[in-house]
């Protein structure tokens, strides 16, 4: 199955050749396309710049485990939420498909503004991915996977799209004591929806599944695992 033969809704803008670099939507660039503030968008509008910064460093590090993976290379933005990441995306590789279970006003927004013209929709709750078997040459799945309650699907159909020797990286909140207790402070509650932490994808991934972990990185980078925020993965198919 193509990705033009599915059933999930998909449009497509055709191809830009990509350029270089990171680019971190502003505090007032966010709220000028989208004043309505939600849960998933406060972090990276928020009035403590250490907050922002720590998650647009998610987006940092996964580029840097990304090296050389660029051109034109198919990339599966894996749960693209509000699509925030989706303008480094489209400067670095060739073709990005972003997948979510609804396209949000946002990142439709995102792709009009910054004239992302190598970037395809994709409507799908990832059961079913539509795209043929080894199809992507990496696939970014940010703070994705905790949401899934069975993960031996998901990740078997992540493997299935992946090409031999791509990477797969993942972002996710490490839910150890110093997070627990940040959400505390900040007067956040945990979603009733996050299954997992990091260690426990990862855990999952290494006994249940065919990926090899190639690497983790922590963030903040020099904290140990007890004291990080995020850990990311880089899984290999």
């Amino acid at each position: 199955m193509s990705i033009s033969e599915t059933r999930c809704s998909c449009w497509r803008v055709n191809g830009l050749k990509p350029q270089m670099g990171i680019k971190k939507i502003s505090k007032r660039e966010i709220l000028a396309m989208e004043p309505e503030i939600t849960r998933d968008l406060l972090p990276y509008i928020h009035f403590n710049p250490l907050i922002r910064a720590l998650f647009w460093k998610r987006l940092e590090v996964m580029m840097e485990l990304a090296e050389g993976k660029e051109d034109d290379m198919r990339i599966l933005d894996f749960g693209c939420g509000n699509g925030l990441f989706l303008p480094t995306y489209a400067r670095r590789f060739g073709k990005v498909f972003a997948l979510d279970m609804k396209i949000g006003r946002l990142a439709l927004r995102i792709r009009e503004k910054f004239a992302l013209e190598n970037l395809t929709f994709i409507e799908c709750d990832g059961s079913r991915i539509p795209a043929g078997d080894n199809y992507f040459d990496l696939i970014v799945a940010s703070d994705v996977l905790e949401h899934f309650r069975e993960l031996s699907g998901v990740t078997g159909e992540l493997y299935r799209v992946m090409k031999k020797g791509a990477s797969l990286i993942i972002s996710a909140p490490s839910e150890n004591l110093l997070y627990r207790f940040g959400r505390i402070f900040f007067g956040h509650k945990k979603p009733r929806d996050h299954y997992r932490s990091s260690s426990e994808i990862h855990d999952f991934m290494r006994k249940n599944s065919k990926f090899m972990c190639m690497e983790k990185r922590n963030i903040p980078h020099s904290f140990p695992d007890r004291l990080s925020i995020f850990n990311i993965y880089e899984m290999r198919k």
